[in-house]
């Protein structure tokens, strides 16, 4: 299919049939900011059916089979010769993927466990997946790639981690081969997990205008780096891992609360594998996430994307506004409610340009994200996510548990979030209330954890307003 017409990597939309989507770094809330909103037909497009089948050809949690199905029943649809085409593209992602798998098989033959794979796709797109095989496990000399090298090394580290720390054997505890692809198109500004794929893609995000250094380059000038920041990548294969945790692969939905939680817990593991990488104590750790990845932004009122010591707090920014993170059940945030007021700040509103035919700065068509203003909106009203806006309840209940705890967050906390985590009870469709009791049940356990252990960890809870009933 034409580039135009690829697949999109955007956030995806709210209101998605998929309960399970690609996982993003940088919140859309904040992607849509610096992106160019072109024309209204753009907004149009994202109600368009059309919207929903690509977005569900990358980030539905069903299976390729199951897509075709569902595009095979969509009756009168398939007369369009589009929806045909994307028939075609699906199978042509299955040939790659199984291409893929293929050699990444040979390479655990090697490497039954531990086993990196990264691959670049010099800026290519969905059509020039998986890329050149750049590097692989066991290549002791650096190709001087900065972001392939870096890639590597990261996910070595947080591999590293969950063996030393949980015992754990990758993702799915069986050696699961950890693959990333780098160089997704020209400066795209985000990294994600693909559920569909079974692997990280990194865009490069800022590269500065080599005519003008200092000058910010649209949104591309504003985040980047995501190859080389191991919380980036902690946290992107945390999503894996979470899906992997939960018996039957069915991890914990991506949907509402459910989804809320699901950042939620890949905050607190990136966290760890940054303070476990840097020999940090609890009081000694900046609990921020994301602080590499800011570029051209002052780190004066942008220190960070998140924070989980103190939700709501990591930036206030003309560029990107404030940080909208709550940190307490009472202030939960829910769509239709607007986040973009900055209070006495100038806002920078989005360049229009008429004579687009719809697509973005990238050429790339816009559908399936939701934080694209609707066509009563003004521009500068952008819908947040529900799941990272609301990530942060669960980011400081963790938090507070490590530091009533002490020491060394992955020793106690950490333990008790990740048995938490592997419980065969926990529903797919969990809240942070039933996560909060589950936490509480294992911190229960006195001769693992101690005496004082489940109360600190409902006290934890309770203060983030999570009740838990004993």
């Amino acid at each position: 299919m034409a580039d135009s017409d690829a697949p999109s990597l955007d956030p995806p939309d709210q209101e998605s049939d998929s309960e399970k989507s690609a996982c993003f770094f940088i919140p859309k809330h904040i992607q849509t900011i610096g992106r160019k909103i072109t024309d209204s037909n753009v907004r149009k497009a994202v109600k368009r059916k059309k919207a929903k089948f690509v977005t569900l050809l990358w980030n539905s949690a069903q299976s390729q089979w199951e897509l075709e199905q569902m595009i095979r029943n969509a009756g009168r649809e398939l007369a369009d010769p589009e929806n045909k085409q994307y028939l075609e593209d699906i199978k042509a992602t299955r040939e790659w993927i199984k291409k893929r798998d293929d050699e990444v098989a040979k390479l655990r033959e090697k490497h039954p466990t531990k086993c990196r794979v990264i691959y670049d796709l010099q800026w290519g797109g969905p059509d020039d997946f998986p890329g050149l095989l750049a590097r692989t496990e066991g290549d002791t000399d650096p190709i001087n790639t900065k972001s392939v090298d870096d890639c590597y090394d990261n996910f070595g580290i947080t591999y590293d981690f969950f063996k030393e720390v949980f015992n754990r054997d990758s993702l799915d505890n069986k050696g699961f081969p950890l693959i990333g692809c780098i160089g997704f198109r020209f400066n795209y500004p985000n990294a994600c997990w693909s559920p569909i794929l079974n692997q990280m893609v990194f865009g490069d995000g800022f590269v500065n205008d080599p005519e003008n250094p200092d000058a910010l380059v649209g949104f591309e000038g504003a985040f980047g780096g995501f190859a080389s920041a191991l919380d980036v990548i902690a946290h992107e294969l945390a999503h894996g891992f979470i899906t992997y945790a939960i018996p039957e692969r069915r991890g914990i939905s991506y949907m509402g609360e459910s989804g809320a939680l699901n950042e939620s817990l890949a905050d607190v593991f990136a966290s760890m594998v940054m303070q476990w990488h840097n020999k940090q104590t609890v009081s000694q750790a900046s609990w921020l996430i994301g602080e590499t990845t800011v570029g051209n932004i002052s780190k004066t009122d942008c220190k960070a994307l998140r924070s989980l010591k103190e939700p709501g707090s990591a930036f206030r920014n003309v560029i990107i506004g404030k940080d909208p993170q709550v940190g307490h059940k009472d202030n939960y945030w829910k769509p239709n409610r607007d986040f973009s007021d900055t209070g006495d700040m100038e806002v920078v509103e989005s360049d229009e340009d008429e004579d687009s035919d719809g697509d973005d700065s990238d050429g790339e068509i816009v559908v399936g994200d939701e934080g694209l203003p609707e066509d009563d909106d003004s521009e500068n009203k952008v819908k947040k996510d529900e799941q990272h806006v609301n990530s942060g309840i669960g980011n400081k209940a963790f938090y507070l548990a490590a530091e009533a705890f002490g020491g060394y967050s992955w020793e106690k906390a950490g333990q008790i979030w990740y048995n938490a985590l592997l419980s065969s009870k926990l529903p797919q469709g969990c809240s942070f209330k039933r996560f909060a009791e589950e936490t509480f049940k294992v911190a229960s356990n006195v001769q693992t954890y101690g005496a004082d252990a489940s109360g600190i960890v409902k006290q934890a809870w309770e203060k983030v307003g999570i009740k838990i009933e004993k």
